[in-house]
């Protein structure tokens, strides 16, 4: 239909499209002047799966026509089978409105988590300038917990397009074990949508550990194995020292053979972790969508579409697994909530390594800021890299033929020393 657009000042396009399937080809809407029916180009395209949801696309529209029109495309395309029908598209809420002049948003806000958290953490939030005028000296606050609300301004200008990341120069006390929720506001008053102006958080200072229990024993003799054991609600770390000690086992028991006389000081110590073996999905599951809390998408990418990755049988190590197929775009990232400086972490997970295969471990809670390493696994070569140097190389099993096979990794830190280790079927 002809869509008069005269009474715009800055006419955008809005509409919602879904396109999900195995076989999805491509959507593209062309502009076109209905005074002249000149076609003034595409602007919107996108081709391939998306996730079964729908997706909101907004298109500022940059023409002196009064009148538009607008041709809307799907092509059709093929999965790997030869089908055609996996690949329905669907658009809807299709139209032409004056785009907001004035429109902030918090996409983002970050409260700390660890252990031991004081009475003055930061608080952080990021907003987002969706309008087409910059902004200047707009308020932005937090409240913890239902309490007293912090109130600041950013003086600016934030221009269109841009981001401000901000710390909120008033802290927030932190110190008593739990979870404080985060309501964080941005305030401006020609804001022409408040929908966005809202976000909460959460952080969490880890309860404290009970202190292990003392364990009875008797005298280990020269030569002897023997067990030492105790029991806490937090994990036990063992060291030969109180203070400065070696760690020399970890969890409730652990196998001892002194030579000469020695004390095992257990340490109790809070823990976060997360296990996945992938059973709990049905095949062709996306995991990101599937399980947003602890999995995301590379920056970019979509969950259930773009860079996601589907749950498979075809090599499960007796279930299901997640096949990672970079050549496809799929690069998704396994969350750890917070950026960790102290304290003990365990990596492991099992790899069928079909031809080469690389992970790497972030080095900030922004993904694709920083890398703290880089692994890759090629040929029964194991690299790894830090700063793009080699700093340890190894070898991890094959088949006799060289054919691949599954494997478990494993990588441990203690971030008090900066020691890692590394082993692939426990060696």
């Amino acid at each position: 239909e002809v869509i008069d657009i005269s009474g715009l000042t800055n006419p955008e396009l809005r509409f919602l499209n879904h396109m999900y399937g195995s076989a999805m080809g491509t959507l593209s809407v062309d502009l076109w002047d209905a005074g002249t029916g000149t076609n003034l180009g595409t602007v919107f395209t996108h081709t391939g799966d998306r996730g079964d949801q729908w997706n909101e696309e907004l298109i500022m529209l940059s023409t002196t026509a009064s009148t538009v029109q607008f041709s809307i495309t799907a092509v059709l395309d093929s999965n790997a089978g030869g089908q055609t029908w996996p690949g329905d598209m669907a658009i809807d809420e299709f139209g032409v409105r004056e785009a907001a002049a004035n429109d902030l948003a918090i996409v983002a806000a970050v409260a700390p988590s660890g252990c031991d958290l004081t009475a003055a953490e930061s608080i952080e939030v990021w907003v987002v300038n969706q309008g087409l005028s910059a902004e200047s000296n707009f308020d932005v606050s937090y409240g913890v917990n239902g309490g007293a609300v912090v109130i600041e301004t950013i003086a600016g200008p934030l221009n269109p397009g841009d981001t401000a990341m901000y710390v909120f120069t008033a802290t927030a006390d932190m110190s008593a074990d739990g979870i404080y929720d985060v309501a964080l506001h941005v305030d401006l008053p020609t804001d022409n949508d408040t929908t966005d102006n809202n976000y909460m958080t959460s952080g969490e200072n880890y309860y404290t550990p009970m202190a292990p229990s003392m364990t009875m024993g008797d005298t280990i003799c020269n030569g002897d194995t023997a067990y030492i054991g105790a029991v806490s609600d937090g994990y036990i770390y063992w060291y030969d020292a109180a203070t400065s000690g070696n760690l020399v086992g970890e969890g409730d028991y652990i196998d001892v053979m002194p030579t000469t006389t020695t004390s095992y000081f257990a340490e109790a110590a809070a823990s976060e972790g997360h296990f996945e073996d992938f059973d709990s999905y049905n095949v062709g599951d996306y995991i990101v969508a599937s399980d947003p809390a602890n999995w995301a998408v590379w920056p970019g990418g979509t969950p259930g579409g773009a860079y996601d990755m589907q749950i498979d049988d075809a090599q499960g190590n007796g279930g299901n697994s997640l096949r990672v197929f970079n050549s496809d775009g799929t690069d998704v990232v396994l969350e750890f909530g917070e950026a960790f400086s102290t304290g003990m972490f365990y990596y492991s997970m099992d790899m069928y390594i079909v031809a080469d295969g690389y992970i790497n471990f972030q080095e900030d809670v922004n993904i694709g800021t920083a890398w703290n390493m880089s692994v890759t696994f090629i040929g029964g070569v194991i690299n790894i890299d830090i700063d793009g140097t080699s700093v340890l190389t190894g070898s991890y099993p094959t088949t006799p033929t060289g054919g691949p096979m599954w494997n478990t990794f494993e990588f441990e830190c203690d971030y008090s020393t900066g020691t890692w280790e590394v082993f692939t079927n426990g060696t």
